[in-house]
């Protein structure tokens, strides 16, 4: 589950720094 976050997150990353901001804040407050 969480190697799969990490991959989404760096994707996401690559493709938009905003969206992988978003996209890391939604997964520390899911934590």
């Amino acid at each position: 589950m969480i190697k799969k976050l990490k991959k989404m997150y760096f994707l996401k990353k690559r493709y938009d720094l905003e969206i992988c901001e978003y996209f890391y804040n939604c997964m520390v407050i899911f934590e």
